[in-house]
C-alpha cells in the first residue's frame, strides 16, 4: 500500500521561523498554560516550552500600552548556543486582551525559549499567559527526524479513534518526489506502536501454560499431543510462553516453545486469548530460545525460533537452526521433511553450520540481525541471518571507516586503512563516495562532523589521484553546520549543496577507508 502524504512538519522543518500572527482565540484542546504572570513589561527569563507558543497580553492599566515582546529559541550553530528570534509589537487599549502566536524552530519538545517583554509607554501593567503546544507535566516529545534523502521518521504521534482509546504511533516515510504543481510526496514506508504494554500475562509449569488479566485466570491448555509425526505421547516441557499478535488480527496471542521430555521432537504452537490451539508446527530437535518481531514490515509479529535439528543428511547430529513463522499459518513439519506430517508452512529455515552439533539457546534481534548463539547466556558461538534467513556475517564491517590516527599527506593511506580495518580496506575516492551516496548511504555513514571547528576533514583521492597539487591532498569534509561551507575553504566538488565538500590541503588529517576490495 502506498499513502502519499504532503508533510506540513517538514515544511516548518525548511521554513524555519514565521512571523508572529494574531489570532482571535486559543485552541485549548492543542495549546497548554506554560506561564502566567503580571508583568511590568520589562521582563527577562528562560521558558520551557514547545515547537509553539501563543502570547495572551491583557491590559490591565487604566492608559493604553504598546507592548513588545520577542521570543528566542536556542539552537546550535557555529558559535556555539545561539538565538533565533521572533517579535511582535501591539498596542493595547485598557482591559483589551491580544493573542499572537509565534512558530518556534523544529525540534524536540522541550526546547528552551528566551522570552522578554519590553515597552515604549510610560507605564505598562499587564497580565501575561504564555501557552505553549508543550508544558511541564507533559511527557518530551522527540522531533520528526527528515534525513538529507529527506525521508521522515516521525517517533511519536498521538492517535486518538473513534472508540476513545488513545495510541502513541510512529512511522517512516520514503520521499517519493513532487507531483505536477511542484507538491512534495512522501510515501508511508513502515508504522508500528509505541511502548504496547499486554494486559495480559502468561505463565507455564512442565505442559501446562496459564493466560491471566490483572484481575484473574483467563484460561490454561497444555501443549501436550500424541498428534505427532515424531514420537507418539504427550511428555512435552514448555521452553517458553510470550504474548503477542502474530496473525495480524488485532488481538493477542499465546506462542509456546516446547519439546519432549526425553527425545527429539520439538513443537511451536499458537493458541488465541481462550487458549484454544490455532496451530502447531513440528521440528526434529530441540527448540530452545524464541522472540516475536515484526521483521516483514506488516505490521504483525512474526515466530523467531533458535533450534537444532537432528534429521540432515550429511550434517551432525544437533544442527544448530534459527527459522521463522507466521502464526496465521502454522502447520507441518520442518525441514528435511522425515516424518509422516506434510511440508511446514516456515517462512524459511536456516541450518546456520552444518559441520557442529549444538543448539541456538539464546536470540538477539536488531538492526536487520537475528543473533543466535550457542550459549543460553551469550557466551558461545553465534551465528546471525538477515530477516530474510540469510546467513551474514556476525561482524559486518561497515563500508567507510575512518582511522583512529592522523597521518600527513606523504604517508601510504592504503596501508594505513590496511592496517587498522584489515586487507578489503583501501583509502576512498570521491567516485566511492558519489556512487555511495546516490545509493542512499546516509551522509553520517560516510563521514561524520567531529571535533570544534568550522569542519571536519579526512584524506581521500579523486578520480584514483590522492593529489591536487604538489603540496595539496585531496580531502572529504563535513561542515559544523551542514551545507554551511566557510568562504576561505576551497572546494574542488560537493555532494548535495556542500553536505559533503571535496577540499584539499597539506596537515595531517585521519583516513577516511572504504571497504573496496572484497
Amino acid at each position: 500500500m502506498r499513502i502519499y502524504v504532503q508533510c506540513l512538519l517538514c515544511l516548518i522543518a525548511f521554513a524555519g521561523f514565521a512571523q508572529a500572527e494574531y489570532i482571535d482565540s486559543i485552541p485549548t484542546d492543542r495549546y497548554k498554560l506554560a506561564y502566567q504572570a503580571p508583568s511590568t513589561c520589562n521582563d527577562s527569563f528562560v521558558l520551557s516550552g514547545g515547537q509553539v507558543l501563543i502570547f495572551e497580553v491583557k491590559n490591565v492599566n487604566t492608559l493604553g500600552t504598546i507592548f513588545s515582546a520577542s521570543a528566542n529559541v536556542f539552537s546550535a550553530s557555529a558559535n556555539g548556543q545561539s538565538m533565533k528570534n521572533n517579535s511582535m509589537k501591539t498596542i493595547i487599549i485598557p482591559q483589551e486582551t491580544k493573542r499572537y502566536r509565534i512558530d518556534g524552530r523544529f525540534g524536540n519538545e522541550p526546547m528552551r525559549w528566551q522570552i522578554k517583554t519590553s515597552t515604549d509607554s510610560d507605564a505598562c501593567v499587564v497580565l501575561l499567559s504564555i501557552w505553549s503546544t508543550w508544558a511541564n507535566g507533559m511527557p518530551p516529545n522527540p522531533q520528526p527526524s527528515v534525513s538529507d534523502k529527506l525521508d521522515i521518521h516521525i517517533p511519536y504521534a498521538i492517535y486518538n479513534p473513534l472508540d476513545g482509546n488513545a495510541m502513541s504511533l510512529w512511522a517512516d516515510f520514503t520521499f517519493y518526489g513532487t507531483d505536477s504543481l511542484g507538491n512534495m510526496l512522501w510515501m508511508l514506508s513502515q508504522h508500528g506502536v509505541n511502548g504496547i504494554e499486554s494486559e495480559f500475562s502468561v505463565s507455564f509449569s512442565e505442559d501446562i501454560f496459564t493466560l491471566k488479566s490483572a484481575a484473574s485466570t483467563l484460561c490454561s491448555s497444555s501443549v501436550g499431543t500424541t498428534d505427532t509425526p515424531y514420537w507418539p505421547d504427550n511428555q512435552y516441557v514448555i521452553v517458553d510462553a510470550q504474548i503477542g499478535d502474530v496473525d495480524g488480527d488485532g488481538t493477542e496471542d499465546v506462542v509456546t516453545i516446547a519439546h519432549h521430555r526425553q527425545w527429539y521432537p520439538g513443537q511451536v504452537a499458537v493458541f488465541d486469548k481462550n487458549c484454544e490451539l490455532q496451530g502447531r508446527y513440528w521440528n526434529p530437535g530441540f527448540v530452545y530460545s524464541m522472540q516475536l518481531a515484526d521483521i516483514r514490515g506488516d505490521s504483525s509479529l512474526e515466530i523467531i525460533v533458535g533450534a537444532t535439528n537432528n534429521d540432515y543428511v550429511g550434517g551432525n547430529f544437533n544442527v544448530p537452526t534459527i527459522f521463522a513463522l507466521s502464526g496465521d499459518n502454522i502447520s507441518g513439519e520442518a525441514p528435511p521433511d522425515k516424518g509422516s506430517f506434510p511440508a511446514g508452512s516456515e517462512i524459511w529455515y536456516t541450518p546456520v553450520n552444518m559441520s557442529t552439533s549444538e543448539g541456538i539457546r539464546n536470540l538477539s534481534i536488531s538492526d536487520g540481525k537475528i543473533v543466535g548463539n550457542t550459549k543460553s547466556d551469550g557466551s558461545g558461538d553465534s551465528y546471525c541471518v538477515d530477516y530474510t534467513g540469510n546467513i551474514i556475517d556476525c561482524e559486518e564491517k561497515k563500508l567507510f571507516q575512518i582511522t583512529s590516527t592522523r597521518i600527513s599527506m606523504s604517508e601510504n593511506m592504503d596501508a594505513a586503512c590496511v592496517e587498522e580495518f584489515g586487507v578489503s580496506y583501501r583509502m576512498a575516492d570521491w567516485n566511492d563516495i558519489q556512487n555511495s551516496y546516490t545509493n542512499n548511504i546516509s551522509a553520517d555513514s560516510i563521514i561524520k562532523y567531529e571535533g570544534s571547528g568550522d569542519y571536519f576533514s579526512a584524506w581521500v583521492s579523486r578520480n584514483g589521484n590522492g593529489f591536487y597539487s604538489n603540496t595539496r591532498h585531496y580531502f572529504a569534509s563535513r561542515h559544523q553546520v551542514d551545507h554551511n561551507k566557510p568562504s576561505y575553504y576551497l572546494a574542488h566538488d560537493n555532494i548535495n549543496n556542500h553536505l559533503i565538500s571535496l577540499g584539499s590541503w597539506y596537515n595531517n588529517e585521519p583516513v577516511l577507508c572504504y571497504k573496496g576490495n572484497g
